[in-house]
């Protein structure tokens, strides 16, 4: 009994020592992974910020520009509007619109036009309205031109004369 004991005593030692042994391996594989994923994730904070602190000076120098381009743009718009207030104005003026009514209309003013009164031999009485037109040329071709008008010529021999 006493051998078997003895061989019980050593086989339970020797399990206990295997046990002992298992339980360091255990424990040093326990510790050893979660430094590996401490250092992991300690690493990736690491390149996460260091691209933050790169990026973000980008980031912030193309919203810089996106805005100048704006400011350009603005001050580029805030001249065709003054340009276009302008054109209004001069739209709106009384100059513009007796320019428009003489040459698109063909309008005169009542001072140009001349009434001739009809004797009254006639049947109908009415009178007879026309426009003197401003003789705005000089010079020779001006003076055939009236001298044409005179004698009652349909064709006038002076340039730019109907």
């Amino acid at each position: 009994m006493i051998g078997s004991s003895e061989l019980r005593l050593t086989g339970a030692g020797a399990l206990g020592s295997n046990r002992v042994r298992n339980r360091r391996v255990r424990r040093q594989a326990v510790r050893s992974v979660p430094l590996e994923v401490f250092g992991m994730a300690y690493f990736l904070i690491i390149v996460m910020a260091g691209s933050l602190l790169v990026l973000q000076p980008a980031r912030v120098a193309q919203i810089n520009e996106t805005v100048a381009l704006k400011e350009r743009e603005l001050q580029s718009l805030k001249l065709r509007n003054e340009d276009l207030k302008k054109a209004v104005a001069y739209v709106e003026s009384l100059e513009f619109i007796e320019s428009e009514a003489r040459g698109t209309l063909g309008m005169v003013d009542p001072g140009d036009v001349k009434a001739l009164e009809v004797p009254a031999e006639r049947e109908s009485s009415f009178v007879l309205a026309s426009v003197e037109p401003k003789s705005e040329r000089s010079g020779i071709l001006s003076l055939i031109g009236r001298i044409a008008q005179i004698f009652g010529v349909k064709e006038a021999t002076a340039k730019g004369q109907r």
